[in-house]
């Protein structure tokens, strides 16, 4: 398997040849890393439950509570394709600023008023969506975000099997993320690290990015002297030579 592909529900591989995990949440728990739960009380006091089942009901009672209004950890969206170059790079914006912030929860399904949840609108929750979205990650953050998804469908039969699927994406020890979707404007750079702010997406600074990468590699420095150590100087090395460079078309 190819980097970008997904092989059902058990995952990618990133550009390392490492599998990393796109699993679909089981009865309980939330984002899962490598099988480590990555919780939000604020969040699950919020929805009544835990992420990996709070039901229908629960996430609808949301419309016009002002509590629910996004956050730095929350998001709302009427519907999520990511079906052309635009919709691609908006996804991997808002999964790289979770990632790159304290990790939060994408509701699609619902409409907001100034981001307040105004209206249930219900979206597609099929496996052939989440399969695509696994696909569309993949292939626009580096190194590429790790997520969980649940399909929550609404229960009436005249649904259809549509309903609110939730995507929930923890704080990354791999960050910085970038996203690596073709930009929509020319003005962009080729890699852009969004970062959540508020209930907004900022941009990271180049002294920004070089800090998050500064203590990725830190994080994972064995003590001095050792081959761990060396690696981590030498990857600190390529960042600020990347951030210093007029051409930064290439990730370390």
């Amino acid at each position: 398997m190819r980097h970008g592909e997904v092989d059902g529900a058990d995952g990618a591989f990133d550009a390392a040849g490492e599998q990393f995990p796109f699993r679909v949440w089981q009865a309980a728990g939330s984002a899962t890393v490598r099988g480590r739960l990555c919780r939000s009380r604020r969040l699950e006091a919020l929805f009544g439950g835990p992420l990996g089942s709070v039901s229908y009901a629960e996430l609808a009672a949301l419309v016009d509570n002002p509590e629910a209004a996004e956050a730095e950890d929350l998001d709302y969206k009427r519907e999520l394709t990511a079906d052309d170059d635009r919709k691609r790079e908006e996804f991997a914006k808002d999964l790289a600023a979770f990632a790159n912030h304290i990790g939060g929860v994408l509701i699609v399904g619902m409409a907001e008023a100034r981001g307040i949840p105004s209206k249930v609108m219900d979206t597609d929750v099929s496996d052939q969506l989440r399969r695509h979205l696994q696909q569309m990650a993949a292939a626009n953050t580096a190194p590429p975000v790790r997520f969980d998804m649940r399909a929550v469908p609404n229960p009436r039969p005249e649904a259809g099997g549509r309903g609110l699927l939730l995507i929930a994406v923890p704080r990354s020890p791999h960050g910085p993320h970038a996203v690596t979707a073709p930009p929509t404007t020319p003005t962009q750079k080729a890699l852009r690290y969004p970062r959540r702010a508020a209930s907004r997406t900022d941009w990271l600074s180049e002294t920004d990015v070089a800090t998050a990468y500064h203590r990725r590699f830190a994080a994972g420095a064995g003590p001095l002297g050792t081959p761990g150590h060396r690696g981590a100087r030498t990857a600190l090395r390529t960042a600020a030579r990347w951030v210093s460079s007029p051409d930064r078309r290439a990730h370390p």
